[in-house]
């Protein structure tokens, strides 16, 4: 098992494409030739994402959680900034 990937994410990768995989299956039976195709879209865009999803956790481990952290930080800082002078006009909107 790689380093880089904790047991969780493993099972939840695991989880999410067996429910993929059991989908897949269901939509060829029931719909057959239209649920083929339909299936084959399916998983032209599972693939699409997650692949995406396993880039952007690479690119977390390469820069490191603590910056990520305190990045995340400062930025809710910055939103609650915004939204606390939002709620000050708003106020003085309401009292006028």
């Amino acid at each position: 098992m790689s380093s880089k990937y904790d047991r969780g994410f493993i099972v939840e990768t695991a989880i999410v494409w067996v429910v993929v995989g059991i989908s897949v299956v269901a939509m060829v039976m029931y719909a057959g030739i239209t649920g083929v195709v339909f299936s084959f879209v399916v998983l032209v865009v599972g693939v699409t994402s997650w692949s995406r999803i396993i880039r952007s956790k690479e690119e977390s481990h390469s820069i490191g959680q603590a910056s990520d952290v305190s990045k995340s930080i400062e930025e809710l800082s910055e939103q609650m900034q915004l939204l606390n002078e939002r709620i000050k006009e708003l106020e003085k909107e309401l009292q006028e």
